[in-house]
């Protein structure tokens, strides 16, 4: 169940199937109509869908492809609405976000800033490094250890170490 932040909590509407914001007061603040609304993150931003489809249920649940808008807390877009197939948190100033198929990371202003080159989804940056994984050549399908080489990247997309097993 989704909680309050920033003074706003992510609502349901079964009738139209899609999301909206409500405020302390149970007021409907920003308009049920995306397809996914995200909490607000520390930032005072959410990441919110249009036209996507929600992949699973609870906490496994994805939102793919559609369009995504970075919002602030009165609906602004803070970064307009662009294709994608997945978004991630921003971390550290930086998302990762995949499109084509393939991850790469944005920053706060919408602008690609390292390629998407990479078939599985990164590592959130931490201290300037973020991982990147890769399906191990070696490791039999199906289990956890199939994602096991790894390498890390810098924020400018060079590999400071990389990927192993």
């Amino acid at each position: 169940s989704a909680v309050f932040k920033k003074g706003l909590v992510p609502i349901y509407d079964t009738v139209q199937k899609k999301y909206g914001y409500m405020d302390y007061a149970g007021k409907t603040v920003i308009p049920i109509q995306f397809a996914m609304a995200e909490e607000f993150e520390k930032s005072g931003t959410a990441w919110v869908n249009l036209g996507g489809q929600v992949d699973g249920k609870g906490l496994f649940a994805k939102t793919l492809g559609g369009k995504w808008a970075l919002i602030d807390t009165k609906g602004n877009q803070v970064i307009p609405y662009f294709r994608a197939e997945q978004v991630g948190q921003f971390v550290e100033e930086l998302a990762a976000v995949k499109m084509n198929g393939l991850w790469g990371f944005m920053n706060l202003k919408g602008e690609i800033v390292i390629e998407p080159k990479w078939k599985e989804i990164p590592g959130n940056f931490d201290g300037g490094l973020a991982s990147i994984n890769e399906k191990s050549a070696t490791a039999k399908e199906g289990t956890f250890s199939q994602y096991m080489a790894v390498g890390y990247i810098n924020k400018a997309g060079q590999f400071i170490w990389p990927v192993q097993e």
